[in-house]
């Protein structure tokens, strides 16, 4: 059985696990805060900036593959 896909969001500024509403499950909608910071963003566009780097990253690694060791 396939195992549920849990993302870990942290502070960009201290590194702390970001927390959701409390007494709630998070929602897409819902903002993440950090407990020294505050507010940080809302959950789907911090998922969707994820997605977004974790493609770029992927994208790059692909290209350096493809072009072969650097021969200096």
């Amino acid at each position: 059985m396939a195992q549920p896909l849990t993302i870990s969001m942290v502070c960009p500024k201290c590194g702390s696990q970001l927390v959701g509403p409390r007494g709630t499950r998070a929602q897409l909608s819902d903002t993440l805060s950090c407990p020294e910071h505050g507010e940080v963003g809302r959950f789907d566009d911090m998922i969707q900036k994820l997605s977004e780097d974790a493609d770029r990253k992927v994208e790059e690694a692909i290209k350096q593959f493809l072009k072969g060791p650097d021969t200096k």
